[in-house]
């Protein structure tokens, strides 16, 4: 599932759209840089085809961490591939690349 990116044409912003399989009981999240690691603030909704999904508007040309966080704990992307080590966390951060 992880991301997908549209260009939103004329913008110096890209829509990110992350998505994430999990049970429809769980209370599925976003978390990076972007919104300086706030575990709560951008939620996915379960939509029809049995997934979580949100959209959001981030710089276009930036990079950034991120993890998901399910019932409150955090969890990889397990659809992404590049991740990076971040100490502080003491895991790796799933990258993504606007």
């Amino acid at each position: 599932m992880g991301y997908q990116i549209k260009n939103i044409s004329g913008l110096a912003v890209v829509e990110v759209v992350f998505k994430f399989q999990a049970k429809p009981t769980d209370h599925v999240f976003v978390a990076g840089d972007f919104n300086h690691w706030n575990p709560k603030s951008i939620s996915l909704s379960l939509n029809k085809k049995g997934y979580f999904n949100c959209a959001i508007l981030l710089p276009a040309k930036n990079k950034f961490e991120y993890r998901f966080v399910v019932n409150d704990k955090f969890v990889q992307d397990p659809t992404c591939e590049i991740r990076v080590w971040n100490s502080f966390a003491q895991a790796d951060n799933s990258v993504l690349t606007t």
